[in-house]
């Protein structure tokens, strides 16, 4: 429910089946708060190069709000880099909770290698290129004007 009806429809719509998949072939690594056989809360991150990137921090949304169950999920993400002396990418969302608690905003990037694809499979991207150019341009347009005044 956190995933999928608290947040924006075009956030991952994680499933059981994600988790299935994930599970069956060890890419994520799941690490739960458990009681009384209920799943209360839960992680799940990767390891690659010494750098653990949590995939995934959620909670029952039904329990009690004072079991602070998402800062137990979130200590125990920690808790787990530190036991492993690995470095930690908590990755994107939720910036000001992570900053209270001693986190650095770090500029993140994504990049998309297509040219190996037929054009028919380049051009959505090419869309989004030139959307993400438009938007840069009314953003300095914006910067200018307001310096202006």
């Amino acid at each position: 429910d956190l995933y999928c009806g608290k947040y924006s429809q075009l956030n991952p719509q994680y499933n059981t089946n994600f988790v299935s998949l994930t599970l069956g072939e060890r890419f994520l690594t799941y690490r739960a708060l458990i009681e009384d056989g209920r799943v209360d809360a839960f992680m799940a991150y990767f390891i690659k190069d010494g750098l653990i990137t949590a995939s995934l921090i959620a909670h029952d949304l039904q329990r009690p709000r004072n079991l602070g169950l998402y800062r137990l999920a979130f200590a125990l993400m920690i808790a787990e880099a530190a036991q492993r002396k690995a470095l930690l990418n908590l990755s994107a969302g939720v910036g000001d909770f992570k900053m209270l608690r001693g986190a650095v905003p770090v500029q993140e990037f994504d990049a998309v290698y297509d040219r190996h694809l037929p054009i028919s499979r380049r051009l959505p991207w090419v869309g989004i290129r030139m959307a993400a150019g438009l938007g840069r341009l009314s953003f300095r347009a914006a910067k200018v004007f307001v310096s202006k005044t």
